[in-house]
């Protein structure tokens, strides 16, 4: 498996943070699941 950092804003790590609470998900899941979304369209 690969490492990826990212950068983002305050506030864009906020919403992050704030999505994977309500979902109770990691933020790896998270990232891999939106990441996996692109191909799909």
């Amino acid at each position: 498996m690969k490492k990826l950092t990212v950068r983002c804003s305050e506030d864009e790590y906020a919403l992050l943070l704030k999505h994977c609470e309500k979902k109770e998900r990691s933020q790896n899941d998270v990232i891999r699941e939106l990441i996996r979304s692109l191909t799909a369209k």
